[in-house]
């Protein structure tokens, strides 16, 4: 279930930052469709790099965003 999820969501995110350094560029974040389509949404500090915090945060929010659309 939703642990299977946050894991899959993890090992994408490892697998998208190219460089390790936990943060994803807009380049690498191209691996992530949802991500790279809503980077300057998720990027919250807009600091040209999504950290996991960001992801999880923005993509929760787009999550509910679509919820609230059915």
């Amino acid at each position: 279930g939703k642990k299977m999820m946050e894991k899959g969501k993890n090992a994408r995110f490892d697998e998208a930052d190219a460089n390790h350094d936990g943060a994803l560029t807009r380049e690498e974040a191209a691996k992530m469709p949802m991500l790279s389509k809503n980077f300057d949404k998720v990027d919250a500090d807009h600091d040209g790099k999504v950290t996991r915090e960001e992801m999880d945060a923005g993509m929760g929010m787009m999550r509910r965003n679509q919820e609230g659309r059915k």
